[in-house]
């Protein structure tokens, strides 16, 4: 009523999403939108390697640290690639969800961009984009929610879909 929509959560029994080997495989192409191979790409990531708070045992984090850091958030910023965020290094939560999966898929890390809600404070929730990663755990896989917005691992979104982000523009 009202424009208004109520959602009702509940409890689950915590388990992740389970990744499979073809999961694997499709969230680490290259493409158009996410062009990991191109020179200006890869030379960022060695630089990331390079620096002293990159963890190896922890790429991840590292990552999610530094695009955090990179980017200095902004509303306004409509990037319409990711070499439009390494040029301005602004945006909002779409930007930061582009540079990590780039830069993640770059790294060997599988990644796929979802979107939903995420609190905004004063007891409201707003639309968001974030990323999920694959981790192994005992020999199998799972989507690992990161949000490098907001610097989260395991960040208290609702998800509402993947985006389609698989296959070459």
């Amino acid at each position: 009523e009202n424009e208004k929509k109520r959602i009702t959560l509940g409890f689950t029994d915590g388990q992740l999403e389970k990744a499979s080997e073809e999961d694997i495989k499709m969230y680490l192409n290259d493409s158009p939108t996410y062009p990991f191979k191109d020179p200006k790409i890869q030379q960022l990531i060695k630089e990331i390697k390079s620096q002293k708070f990159y963890d190896e045992n922890n790429k991840e984090e590292s990552l999610l640290y530094f695009v955090y850091n990179f980017i200095q958030y902004d509303e306004t910023s409509n990037a319409t690639s990711v070499f439009d965020i390494l040029e301005s290094k602004k945006g909002d939560c779409t930007e930061y969800q582009l540079l990590f999966m780039t830069l993640a898929r770059g790294m060997g890390i599988p990644t796929r961009a979802v979107s939903g809600w995420s609190y905004m404070g004063d007891k409201k929730y707003g639309g968001h984009a974030w990323n999920e990663t694959i981790f192994e755990e005992n020999g199998e896989f799972f989507w690992l929610p990161v949000d490098a917005t907001n610097n989260e691992f395991f960040p208290l979104h609702i998800k509402g879909k993947e985006l389609v982000t698989t296959q070459p523009d």
